[in-house]
């Protein structure tokens, strides 16, 4: 052990190398306030992590009453496909509002995505659920790509409907994120009354519509798209029309969804 270290003793001081030295913090680290500049360091480290964390990649599925899901262009935007219920999608992890983004850069809504295996955000308090049935005169309801937006599609006099309980502008949400109008619209559990129409010339013929018979000088009777609008057709003098018991002034809205004035429509088709 003495010759090891004797021998260790000579080798360092014939060595020709420079001692070691050892230098300051402050050679180190870009200013005196070397803490400071460390804990910025730090926190911004740490703020990297968090929004790579918050940004995850997810896999959800769609799970709705049975109706596909619609996917949407931007958060709320124009739809432009949909989802079956129960697909798998794959999510980025960005939400905006209640809307989340797909893999493709497309968006769903939250409410009808469960994502790693959790049920999906239910709609806020107040807005349960319901089935309704479509009541109209006969025609077919308007389905619209939002409250009083884009007509989309058409709904038969007697269709049932999956609702979410959201209503807008006195338009009702379905669980497939269209909507219909409110007024034709009644619930299986506590039917809403219709009010009733006001009385219209013509022989009842049930569920508030009315018969009637135009009877002008000869000429054919002009039928207009709404109150005073636009003429869209004509009915010749004699028929018989079908009146929904709605009225705008002089004008008596026909089953079909269009307007005739009432001042050349009699009860019975003889002579009046």
């Amino acid at each position: 052990m003495e010759s090891l270290a004797y021998l260790h003793t000579a080798l360092t001081y014939e060595s020709d190398e420079p001692a070691p030295e050892l230098r300051p913090l402050s050679d180190w680290f870009p200013t005196a306030s070397s803490a400071a500049w460390l804990s910025a360091q730090v926190l911004a480290a740490a703020l990297v992590v968090s929004a790579a964390g918050s940004a995850m990649a997810a896999t959800g599925t769609v799970q709705t009453n049975g109706n596909p899901l619609n996917v949407r262009s931007t958060p709320g935007g124009p739809v432009v496909s949909s989802l079956p219920n129960g697909a798998r999608v794959e999510l980025t992890g960005r939400k905006n509002g209640n809307y989340l983004e797909l893999a493709n850069g497309t968006w769903v809504s939250a409410d009808w995505v469960a994502v790693g295996g959790t049920s999906p955000t239910q709609p806020p308090s107040g807005t349960d659920r319901a089935v309704g049935f479509v009541n109209t005169a006969g025609e077919p309801l308007n389905v619209r790509s939002a409250p009083g937006g884009a007509i989309v599609g058409t709904l038969p006099n007697g269709t049932r409907v999956e609702l979410t309980g959201r209503s807008s502008s006195g338009f009702l949400e379905r669980t497939n994120s269209t909507w219909i109008d409110a007024r034709y619209v009644t619930y299986s559990q506590s039917p809403t009354p219709s009010p009733n129409p006001t009385p219209n010339p013509g022989t009842g013929t049930g569920s508030g519509t009315t018969t009637s018979f135009v009877r002008t000088n000869g000429s054919p009777l002009n039928v207009r798209n709404a109150p005073g609008g636009a003429v869209v057709g004509t009915v010749a003098n004699g028929s018989r029309v079908e009146l929904t018991g709605r009225r705008s002034g002089e004008w008596a809205q026909r089953t079909n969804g269009t307007w005739v004035s009432s001042n050349w429509l009699t009860n019975s088709p003889g002579t009046p």
